[in-house]
């Protein structure tokens, strides 16, 4: 298979990585680590009550998808790259595609946490969402 010149957005709430086809590894390879969102630690101490740890998520979710918003327009402006494939849970999908309007195309996205996985298990995920992206 051919693969395509596409980055890789994987992601949840507090970390993430681009990753990229390496033709000389014949591999997905982590080309950047991102670890600016906010510790598990530290939403671990948050005051009690449902809704305000629901809304409070929110906004950790919603800044986080700021910082990756940036990381990837400027990944993309020093990268020849297609478009990017946005992989994380549906509750960090939902602000990050917001973020990146008017930033790199999109080409898929999948809802899914793949942030534990090292890029050795990758391949038959994101071979499939390289084959299913638009052209």
């Amino acid at each position: 298979m051919h693969h395509r010149n596409i980055a890789y957005l994987i992601a949840d709430s507090s970390r993430a990585r681009i990753v990229l086809w390496s033709r000389d590894a014949g591999a997905y390879r982590t080309a950047v680590q991102i670890d600016d969102g906010l510790a598990p630690a530290a939403r671990a101490h948050q005051p009690h009550g449902l809704d305000f740890r629901e809304e409070s998520r929110k906004k950790v979710r919603g800044a986080f998808a700021e910082v990756l918003a940036e990381h990837l327009r400027d990944f993309a402006a020093r990268h020849p790259v297609e478009g990017v494939v946005l992989i994380a849970p549906a509750r960090v999908l939902t602000p990050l595609k917001v973020e990146l309007q008017g930033g790199p195309p999109i080409l898929g996205t999948l809802a899914k946490d793949l942030t534990k996985h090292p890029d050795e298990a990758l391949h038959e995920q994101l071979t499939q969402v390289e084959i299913h992206a638009p052209t």
